[in-house]
Order: structure tokens, then sequence, then C-alpha cells
């Protein structure tokens, strides 16, 4: 066995110091909306079934490609479509949920045209 002394230790900086700051920034622009997705939908102390429907028509158009998205972005956002289109299905009801709720019921900034 070898001895563990032996391997190449590397400092955290040298680690990160070969990332690209704007790809970097671009994920975390790309991954954030799926962030606050999860938080506001796993709230326990309030409705969120009314909701669904609208992250998820809020989710399907963020993964659109963009013209000006990098080559890096517009492959995960092309692949991100093809699971989403996969993985995410709603039923009726979803929709009805979401046009019964009177806070969106009246709105026209709000799609309902899924």
């Amino acid at each position: 066995h070898r001895d563990l002394h032996s391997f190449p230790t590397r400092r955290s900086s040298d680690l990160v110091s070969g990332i690209d700051d704007n790809l970097a920034q671009e994920l975390v622009s790309f991954l954030n909306p799926f962030r606050e997705c999860s938080e506001i939908l796993s709230g326990d102390s309030y409705p969120t079934f009314h909701l669904i429907a609208l992250w998820f028509r809020k989710l399907q158009t963020h993964i659109d490609v963009a013209p000006q998205d990098s080559d890096e972005i517009k492959r995960l956002k092309t692949q991100a479509s093809i699971c989403f289109k996969e993985y995410c299905k709603l039923d009726d009801i979803h929709y009805a949920a979401c046009m019964l709720d009177p806070r969106y019921k009246s709105s026209k900034d709000i799609d309902l045209n899924f």
C-alpha cells in the first residue's frame, strides 16, 4: 500500500484557479430559479399546490435557449429541456388550482395559457 504522504496535495485556491468566472456566474444564474422554486414549493406553513403550474411555466421558459447564452449554457439548457419534458408533467388539477386562486384569476401579468 502507498504512503499517504506521497500523494500530491493541492491548496483550495489551486483547485478553483482554473474556473472561468463568467461561466460560473452563468451557471449560478441558470440554477437560481430552480433553487427558488424548490424553496417556495417546499413550504409547509402555507399552501403551494396552486403555485405548481406557475413554476412549471416559469422554469419551462427559463430553460429556453437564448441567442446570448454561452455554448455551455446552451448545451445545459438543451439537456434540461429534454429532462423537463420527460420528468415534469402536470395534470389538469394543477392548472385548475392556479386559475382558482383569486390572486391569479384576474391577473393580466400571468400567462395562464399553458
